[in-house]
């Protein structure tokens, strides 16, 4: 009885200890450039009224000396993933460390240097890294430079939210968001709200903007079959409809094929998922979403080959942007009437050892590839600790059920097995899941010679 007793505690005591999710804050030192001498009222027909514009003679203008400073940060941490939110910018996601691979995730600057945009100094971005909210005007706000209101609270549930609002001048719209870390898992849930507290209809759009280092390992994750242009850099006009992935014989989910920049929307996307994985580092990012609500996928590149690193920062280094929105495109608008409003989640978490993923859900990310040698490959990993503990990987082919392999990791963060695939043909079907229990985590199921090689 006593071993017993013993042995719960100690069981007891391990949860606690790494289930605890923690608020800390601390400060970080950011070079930010003096640009104030530069900044005039707009006017009412500028795009970033009534926010100032920024007047400068050239891209390549020197914006004033620029000194080291040091701003509040707000870090939230569990076992798997730190999460440090700077409110001074926006109330932005600015870090996310991913415990498990020991690295950052985001792209970052350490830097805020103005660059024009949007009709010259009519709009003005700071790049600057991490996660970036666009509301309401256009997709890169100068209100994601100005300090957003902020607290903190700990849930019931054992979660921690950092919760960030701003009310924005033209509009009068009030932007919430709930960021949320939960005990043992490696996601961050946005909780999204957008209120017209007015007596009249305002018209708006909103994007989450996420930045990632651009290398030519990078390989990019978008279930769709077609996407339309940002602008006309491939040769056609811009909007216009090319083929996903393939599209004029060239393969552009993979970042080493692309040479000119371009942004590219999703058309009429049906699944709920999406993201980047860089084979380099073998780390990656998922995004988890209702794809009802928040219509809106962009993936958007500079050009490979010499991308302008010096206008936008004093990193050497460039960054993609994954962008999740509620319109479909950066040229949709939505309308709110009075006292009325809008609400969606959205799962991101980083993503490590997997070789990249095909398929993806709040709880799993799933890869499956076919090697040199027609072997099956599969990696699945689990985003919380509790499911993962418990979960089993199944395999159908042509609705039978395929014994695993001795050498396949179940049972834990990672599912792993590779089978030989030398004797199936390409109409065969395959079906691979994860279970927790009777509840299914992911389902993939595909024929044989649509699978992708590694």
């Amino acid at each position: 009885m006593r071993r017993f007793l013993l042995a719960a505690l100690v069981s007891i005591l391990y949860l606690s200890v790494f289930a605890d999710v923690t608020i800390s804050e601390d400060k970080t030192s950011i070079t930010t450039y003096k640009f104030e001498n530069f900044l005039y009222p707009s006017g009412p027909w500028e795009q970033c009224y009534p926010y100032p514009r920024i007047d400068l003679p050239d891209e390549t203008f020197p914006v004033g000396i620029s000194a080291k400073k040091d701003f509040k940060t707000v870090a939230i941490e569990n076992e798997r993933i730190k999460a440090t939110f700077l409110p001074s910018h926006g109330g932005r996601l600015y870090k996310l460390f991913d415990k498990l691979s020991g690295k950052e995730v985001l792209y970052d600057t350490a830097s805020t240097k103005p660059a024009t945009l949007y009709s010259r100094g009519a709009g003005y971005i700071t790049v600057l890294g991490g996660f970036k909210h666009g509301f309401p005007s256009y997709a890169h706000s100068p209100s994601d430079t100005i300090p957003w209101d902020y607290y903190t609270r700990k849930n019931q549930d054992g979660s921690v939210s950092f919760i960030t609002w701003m009310t924005d001048l033209e509009t009068d719209l009030k932007l919430t968001v709930e960021n949320i870390i939960r005990e043992e898992a490696s996601y961050v849930e946005f909780k999204i709200t957008i209120e017209n507290p007015t007596p009249y209809s305002r018209r708006f759009y909103y994007w989450l903007c996420c930045s990632m280092e651009q290398t030519d390992e990078v390989e990019f994750t978008f279930p769709a079959d077609r996407m339309v242009m940002h602008g006309d850099m491939y040769g056609w006009p811009m909007r216009q409809v090319i083929g996903w992935p393939i599209y004029d014989g060239v393969d552009y989910s993979f970042f080493s094929n692309w040479d000119d920049q371009q942004g590219l929307f999703q058309l009429k996307q049906q699944e709920d998922f999406l993201g980047s994985y860089d084979r380099g580092k073998h780390e990656g990012i998922v995004r988890v979403f209702p794809h009802e609500t928040a219509k809106g996928s962009k993936l958007w590149c500079f050009q490979r080959n010499n991308p302008p690193v010096k206008m936008y920062s004093s990193n050497p280094k460039i960054y993609y942007e994954l962008f999740a929105g509620l319109t479909e495109s950066q040229d949709d608008y939505t309308v709110m009437q009075p006292g009325k409003s809008v609400s969606w989640s959205e799962y991101w978490y980083p993503l490590n050892s997997t070789g990249g993923f095909i398929k993806a859900t709040k709880e799993c990310a799933l890869n499956v590839r076919k090697d040199a040698a027609l072997n099956i490959n599969i990696n699945a990993f689990l985003t919380d600790r509790r499911t993962s503990i418990r979960t089993e990987l199944e395999l159908l082919i042509n609705g039978l059920k395929y014994p695993l392999p001795p050498q396949a990791e179940t049972g834990g963060q990672f599912l792993k097995a590779k089978l030989s695939g030398s004797d199936l043909k390409p109409e065969d079907i395959i079906e691979i899941t994860v279970r927790d229990g009777k509840n299914k985590l992911i389902n993939f199921k595909s024929n044989w010679g649509a699978v992708r090689n590694e």
